[in-house]
């Protein structure tokens, strides 16, 4: 793995996004729709077997924000995930 800033699609919300070198298990994001975020192998396995839909995104992508707002760079967990796809979407 090299040691440069990479442009990558955003694991949650799939717009392009900075990925910084990968430290331990986890995947440094700064996102323009997201905000700052890491995320662990592990998630990451879970949205490639089964991605976000919409709704669930936009439930995720505001959940890291708002850590962001903050100045909180958010590890997200599989909890965060499992409370998007729990919550019924708005139509």
């Amino acid at each position: 793995m090299t040691n440069e800033i990479v442009n990558k699609t955003c694991p949650i919300c799939t717009s392009q996004a900075q990925l910084f070198p990968r430290i331990g298990d986890n995947e440094h994001y700064i996102c323009p729709k997201c905000g700052e975020y890491k995320i662990s192998e592990t998630d990451l396995a879970i949205l490639r077997n089964k991605p976000l839909n919409e709704h669930e995104r936009n439930s995720v992508s505001q959940a890291i924000r708002s850590h962001s707002k903050q100045n909180e760079c958010l590890l997200t967990p599989d909890s965060l995930i499992a409370d998007a796809r729990r919550k019924p979407s708005k139509h």
